[in-house]
């Protein structure tokens, strides 16, 4: 299958869609439309019908951090390379800058395949949960 990746923006709709074909359920379009707007980059990658498969969102200063987001190819398009193309977008628009990301599930040998390694220095991902409509 051919496929187009490009430096863009989906829209909402067509990103819920994505999302919810890889399992990560049904996402509210407000929610996904303020987080698309918030990468500083983002790669599409679209099938020869304009349908999106995949897509790479990441925050980056350039020069001392670039942090991957979400990483999301459809099941149907993976093991085609679709996944490294849209990486190799990313190390062309921040050549200058390290590039982080965390790994769920099963995503850290493709990780690994596509040249990232692990830390020689134990690391931890922590969060803080959002409040959400607190009242307080």
């Amino acid at each position: 299958m051919s496929y187009e990746i490009n430096c863009e923006r989906p829209n909402a709709q067509e990103l819920a869609n994505l999302l919810e074909a890889v399992g990560w359920g049904v996402n509210a379009l407000d929610a996904l439309q303020t987080s698309i707007a918030a990468y500083t980059e983002t790669v599409c990658a679209r099938d020869l019908d304009g349908v999106l498969v995949g897509y790479v969102s990441v925050f980056s200063d350039g020069v001392f951090t670039t942090m991957f987001g979400e990483v999301v190819v459809h099941p149907e398009h993976q093991n085609q390379g679709i996944g490294t193309d849209m990486f190799q977008a990313i190390e062309k628009r921040f050549p200058n800058a390290p590039m982080y990301v965390k790994t769920l599930g099963t995503s850290e040998k493709f990780f690994q395949a596509i040249g990232f390694q692990s830390s020689a220095l134990p690391q931890a991902v922590l969060f803080k949960a959002a409040k959400l409509n607190s009242m307080d």
